[in-house]
């Protein structure tokens, strides 16, 4: 019987020649963990259960309310990334200086700046920069910073009193 684990025997109880057969059929566990320290036969079934009983991480993030919430504004703002200059609605660049600073209005949503544009039209069609710019600026962070700034980056000098 490939596959499943010897149960050790129990003093003063006879046992079986054929162990009992598991509920569900259990992949062949090695009984070695990640670091390659031994597990034995109880260490590696208890892998196997937890292995079998997990749920994919996936599912546990789709229960999450607040991954929902933070997936829609996301989506929010990819769609005005995309389509922002049919939703915005004024030209962003458009410069009205009779409504220069005015609060926000059922006009102006977001209100207006100096130059009397909308700011909420200009929101929206910046989300495209905005979305371009931050995995850019992210993803090279770490190729320009100095490496005092690496948090692993430990001094080598001793203080002095």
């Amino acid at each position: 019987m490939s596959g499943s684990v010897p149960q050790p025997a129990e003093p003063g109880v006879p046992s079986s020649a054929e162990p009992a057969e598991p509920a569900e059929p259990v992949a062949p566990v090695s009984h070695l963990d990640r670091t390659g320290a031994y597990l034995g036969p109880t260490g590696a079934a208890a892998v196997a259960v937890a292995a079998r009983a997990t749920p994919a991480r996936w599912r546990l993030l789709l229960r999450r309310a607040t991954f929902w919430v933070g997936a829609g504004i996301l989506l929010f703002w990819v769609v005005c990334a995309i389509f922002g200059h049919l939703l915005a609605p004024y030209d962003p660049l458009a410069q009205n200086l009779l409504a220069a600073n005015t609060p926000p209005s059922g006009a102006h949503w977001f209100g207006t700046d100096p130059l009397g544009r909308d700011v909420l039209s200009r929101v929206i069609t910046g989300a495209r920069d905005i979305l371009i710019i931050t995995p850019l600026a992210t993803s090279s962070a770490p190729s320009w910073a100095p490496p005092s700034a690496w948090p692993w980056a430990t001094s080598a000098a001793p203080s002095t009193p």
